[in-house]
Parts: C-alpha cells; structure tokens; sequence
C-alpha cells in the first residue's frame, strides 16, 4: 500500500549489516551463524539438477549521472499525421532537471528540448509558461516537499501546435534535522537473518546470512519517511545503508563471478534474492498503512510490500552498476531495469534508454514479465542515481 506526501514515524533506533563471501558443494554447508553466501549444485530435495537455459539474461549499461521522472506509458502512440488545427503531442522531455537553492528561493531549470520554444511549468495547481529553460520557486520551507511539471511546447502566432505527451517532474525538499548516528562497535547486539533462493536458471541453490546491528536497526528506525516514490533515492543513500547495499551486491558477485556468471546472470540472482524476501504489507508488518523502510529494515525484518522491496533492488543493481528507475503506477511500485541500446525486445522506453519490468513481489515473476492489471497503464518513470 502507498499513498503521497511525506511524513516521519519515530520508533527508536538503528542498524548495522555484515556480510562475507563463500561457495561449496551441498555437502560443505554450514548451520553455523557467521555471515557467508554461496552456491550449490544441488537441491535440498536433492531433486535432478535441470541443465537447461534460462531467457537471454538482460543487456545492461551503467546508470545515467542525474536523475528525472518522466510519465510514460508502456508504449509510444503511433505517429499519424494530425489535421492543421489539432496540436501535435511528438516533442520530448528534458533529459535532466536541476534544483539550487539561494536562501530560501530554489532555482528549476532544466535541459533544453528540440523543437520547443517554450515551457508551461506546473507547481500543485498553479502553472505558468516561460520561454527560458529556469523558473524560480519562492519561499521554500525546510518541512515542504514540492513538485514541478515541465511540460515543453511549440507556440507559433499565440497557439501551440506542438507539445510533450507527458510532463517532466522534478521532487524536491529542504532535509531536516536527522537524529545523531549511533556508533557502533563489535559488543553490540546483532541478529541473524538467512535468506535462500533458487538461481534463475534453476541450477543452483543461493543462500546469504546477513548480521544486523540491533543499534542501527533501531536508529534506521527513528529516520523519516519518504512516501513519495520521487523521494526514494532517500532511502538507498542514507549512509548505512548504502555501505550495506554495497557489502550485499559484493557477496553476490564474488560467488557469481567465481561461478562464471556474467553481469547479466548476476543481476537476474539479485532479483531472485529480492523477490524470495515474504510479502507483506505495511498493515501486517508495522501497524500503519503506509511505512516505506530502509534496505535494510526490510532485511531484518524479512519482509516488505512493493516499495520495500523495490527500494532494496533498485539499491542493489545502482552498486553492480545496472541502471535502473522506480516505476510508479498509482496503486503499485516496481523496478525498470535498463537494457542495451541494440535491445529489440523492451517494456520502457524513456531518458533516451529502453528498460524491462522487474516485479519484486514473488518469487517467479520475470524480468520483462508485467502482471495483468498493469498491461497497458500510464505510470512514472523515476531514474535512480
């Protein structure tokens, strides 16, 4: 369940995450608790190993350097001649926008795009058209977050007769006072969380044991939440989780690496991890209908619901240097995994990049597989950075 805005939840508290590297055969597994992941070439069921392929693992390239939202739909309309009297709806969107701030006024600007000379620029419900590529927003307070819709046009003789399908967003606030990072040391209390999957191509059983400080869980905890899907990034740059994300998407590649997996096969077994964490919603986990959490929050907590999980992939594939983006549909949160530019076969087209969908909710679901109530339906494109 999600819904807009932002508000903060204070419990009390923090947390830490260590893990290490390993692989061996199903005879060399350990019940012990130290933290370690691996592979095996066999199931517990001890069930036949299957030999055959997997799809064609995703083309991937590194992320893009700034981020932007987009709206989109899954496909591009067909292009047709409109009559004279009719606006076209065939320019682009700003490859980048960028906020600065002078005292308490932020300055919105923005890349130009080919074919406009000028923008309509919406802040909740007030517009205004300019003809440069900036705006100024006046009065920003530390506790507001706002939005701005781009939207580029064509005006000729006081009439457009060309614009953007969609408007390009940009979410933004003044961050407010964090409580005091705890410091952590070896003596401190930590929990145990073993996470197992089955390898995309069905011959491997993958398992991780992550130890997570209690500390940090607790402090993690008492961090504000960002319910706005724009505002994500919050969530997998906040320093301790992005050193965990970090340790995480190592341990996984140095086991798939020493198993010859390329990039691609690397990132289909960090989907699988993510998608083999319960699903469950912020009703059932936390007491509160919308409780977005911090990567490692749901780890420790060994579930999440769209967006918790969404977060801890997106957090993932940024440290493999896979781009990705957020996408946002109004009632569901997933991931968009970029793929390469000789691509013919994508979900997304967006940023001048093509992506697949990535469901995160159960185990199963493929990469480019979309679930049925989404087929066809205008959502966000949120890159991450």
């Amino acid at each position: 369940m999600r819904n807009k805005g932002i508000y903060q939840r204070l419990l009390a508290g923090a947390l830490s995450l260590i893990l290490l590297a390993g692989c061996g055969s199903e005879n060399s597994r350990s019940d012990d608790t130290s933290s370690e992941i691996g592979t095996f070439t066999e199931t517990s069921r001890g069930s036949e190993t299957v030999t055959e392929k997997a799809t064609e693992p995703v083309r991937v390239t590194e992320p893009p350097e700034t981020v932007t939202e987009a709206s989109l739909t899954e496909t591009t309309p067909a292009e047709t001649e409109p009559p004279e009297d009719v606006v076209r709806y065939d320019l682009g969107l700003p490859s980048d926008i960028r906020v600065s701030y002078e005292g308490n006024d932020a300055l919105v600007s923005w890349d130009p795009v080919e074919g406009a000379n000028c923008y309509e620029v919406s802040l909740d419900e007030q517009t205004l058209t300019v003809e440069e590529c900036s705006c100024i927003i006046y009065g920003i307070e530390d506790t507001e977050s706002y939005s701005v819709g781009v939207t580029p046009m064509l005006v000729e003789n006081g009439k457009t007769v060309a614009q953007s399908l969609f408007a390009a967003t940009c979410s933004f606030r003044r961050k407010t006072s964090q409580p005091e990072q705890p410091v952590i040391t070896d003596n401190d209390a930590t929990e145990l969380r073993r996470i197992e999957w089955r390898s995309y191509d069905n011959k491997y059983n993958w398992w991780t044991n992550v130890t997570i400080s209690v500390k940090e869980y607790e402090y993690l905890s008492s961090l504000p939440r960002y319910c706005d899907p724009i505002d994500y990034q919050n969530y997998i740059d906040e320093t301790y989780n992005k050193a965990s994300l970090k340790n995480i998407a190592k341990a996984i590649k140095d086991v798939a690496d020493e198993n010859g997996y390329t990039l691609d096969e690397t990132a289909y077994e960090v989907i699988r991890f993510v998608q083999s964490i319960p699903y469950k919603t912020d009703i059932e986990s936390k007491g509160v209908e919308e409780y977005p959490k911090y990567p490692v929050e749901t780890i420790f907590d060994n579930c999440g619901d769209c967006e918790d999980l969404s977060i801890l992939l997106a957090g993932l594939l940024r440290e493999l240097g896979i781009g990705c983006c957020f996408i946002d549909y109004p009632t569901h949160i997933a991931v968009a995994v970029k793929a390469s530019d000789s691509s013919t076969d994508y979900n997304f087209e967006a940023f001048g990049n093509r992506y697949f969908y990535v469901e995160t909710t159960y185990l199963g679901w493929k990469v480019g597989e979309i679930p049925d109530d989404f087929v066809g339906k205008n959502a966000r494109l949120i890159r991450v950075i």
